[in-house]
């Protein structure tokens, strides 16, 4: 004996009989059950507040602070740094004596000049065998 499986149709309005045979639903047992859910939404509401575990606001408040004060010291260490180079430029302004470019060319010369001589010691040689 084999079973035979009803069609898309005939479920479908199998359905459909079912559906309409309902009665259609009553507002006040709407309205009670409306009311149940609200309840117990406030009743969760009241139980998950201030839930939070401790130490994750102690790491959220240490974070803070560690961020404040690190962005704080870097700010204070480029304004210093800003300072003293603004110092070190009003410095090499107010120099007197010989321009910069004739300072470079007396430099450039003294150390060809070793170099030149000949007599520096010698740091890497290759042997040969």
């Amino acid at each position: 004996m084999s079973h035979r499986l009803p069609t898309d149709a005939e479920i479908e309005k199998l359905i459909t009989q079912v559906y309409e045979g309902m009665p259609s639903p009553e507002q006040s047992r709407l309205s009670s059950i409306e009311s149940q859910l609200l309840k117990n939404i406030k009743i969760n509401k009241e139980k998950n507040l201030n839930k939070i575990p401790w130490w994750i606001v102690l790491v959220l408040t240490g974070g803070f602070a560690t961020a404040a004060w690190w962005a704080g010291e870097v700010w204070f260490i480029n304004e210093d740094e800003k300072q003293q180079q603004e110092q070190l430029n009003l410095m090499n302004e107010s120099r007197t004596g010989m321009n910069t470019e004739q300072q470079n060319k007396q430099e450039l010369q003294k150390e060809n000049e070793s170099y030149q001589r000949g007599d520096t010691p010698v740091i890497y040689q290759r042997e040969y065998f």
